[in-house]
């Protein structure tokens, strides 16, 4: 990612970094860009359009995925395998059972298929067209997934 006290996009020339991660997320997501924008007035880094995107994922997390998600995944080896599916990235809009395998500790693998029917039932997932594959059925809850992977493993300062 550029600089920004440099003030210069890769993706918006002319415009500084926080601009650059605004402008993304608003053609990710609509309403979260509009609590974003919200709950910042005036972007001053990078770490400040960080913070407002992270609020805004919370909002929507709360209100949408947070009840019906992770308070009904109380296993923690079900939250990490959760946690790995955020991290494959927000563009992702499903994965395949043998691509999540890989990435599991052999506890996680014990038990994917009953994770895997867990998510069917929660309505996060359904089959996708090939074998193994599974696809989101609400693009809210793969955001929400995902920033919340991201949150969790960037480190506090």
């Amino acid at each position: 990612m550029a600089d920004p006290s440099k003030g210069n996009s890769p993706f918006y020339p002319g415009q500084p970094v926080p601009v650059e991660m605004l402008g993304h997320l608003a053609q990710v997501h609509q309403r979260l860009k509009d609590l974003a924008v919200k709950g910042v007035f005036l972007v001053l880094d990078e770490k400040d359009a960080l913070a407002a995107v992270m609020a805004a994922a919370e909002e929507i997390g709360r209100k949408h995925v947070g009840l019906q998600v992770y308070n009904a995944l109380k296993s923690e080896d079900y939250r990490s395998t959760l946690a790995k599916i955020g991290k494959m990235g927000p563009g992702a809009t499903g994965f395949t059972k043998g691509k999540l395998a890989t990435g599991l500790t052999e506890s996680e693998k014990r038990k994917l298929a009953n994770f895997l029917q867990r998510m069917k039932k929660l309505g996060v997932v359904r089959p996708g067209e090939g074998r193994g594959e599974y696809v989101f059925n609400v693009r809210m809850v793969q955001l929400y997934i995902w920033l919340r992977s991201f949150r969790e493993a960037r480190p506090t300062t």
